[in-house]
Order: structure tokens, then sequence, then C-alpha cells
């Protein structure tokens, strides 16, 4: 895989979020963004070989929210929550000030249709 902005920071072999039958790969980069907020991206069908290169295999991405936020520090499975069917996913942005300084948000996403 190649990309910027520290990509693989935190990297998630994530299970099957998109919902096709196979696992996906998730890649946080702390400073990727058009103001360095951070971004995860969604790689589907993750466990296979191969060279992926961003935005072009890409399946989504999420933006963290301010300049600094380090969005995608960390990545964590969590459960189906809104019952879909498929793993909605956790995202730390470590730096995120809206609590106070540096204070940190995590951010709970749902699988990607």
């Amino acid at each position: 895989m190649r990309g910027d902005g520290a990509l693989g920071t935190a990297v998630s072999l994530q299970g099957d979020v998109t919902g096709d039958g196979t696992d996906d790969l998730l890649a946080g980069a702390t400073t990727a963004g058009a103001a360095d907020e951070g971004v995860v991206y969604l790689f589907a069908g993750g466990a296979s070989t191969g060279t992926w290169t961003l935005p072009t295999n890409q399946y989504a991405s999420w933006t963290g929210s301010a300049n600094g936020d380090l969005f995608g520090a960390s990545i964590s499975g969590v459960l189906d929550l809104d019952g879909d069917g498929r793993l909605d996913f956790a995202a730390a942005a470590t730096g995120n000030d809206q609590g106070g300084s540096a204070a940190g948000k995590v951010y709970v996403l749902q699988a990607y249709p």
C-alpha cells in the first residue's frame, strides 16, 4: 500500500465492513488530509495481495474534523451496532481539541454500504 500522511499509523484487518464476504483493511494516516487532520482509509478485500495506491484503490475514507486531530491514530472493530450484518468500527483522533487541548476523541463509524 502506498500513500502519504503517516499512512499505516494504525492498521486493522477489520473483518467484513463492506458486506461483500471478504475481510477488509482499515488504515490510518494521522497527518493526511487538506489540513493535516488525519484520514482513515478502507480497502475492500484487505487480505488480498498486491500493491494499492491512494486514492485509486480506496473503497472509502473518513477525515478528522480539524487540523492536528491525528485522526486514525488507532482503529478497532466494535460490534454490529446498526444490525446490518457488517462490523462498525471506532477510530481515535488523539489530538482533537473539542474537549480541551489535545483531549482526544473517539469516533464510532458505521460500515460503509
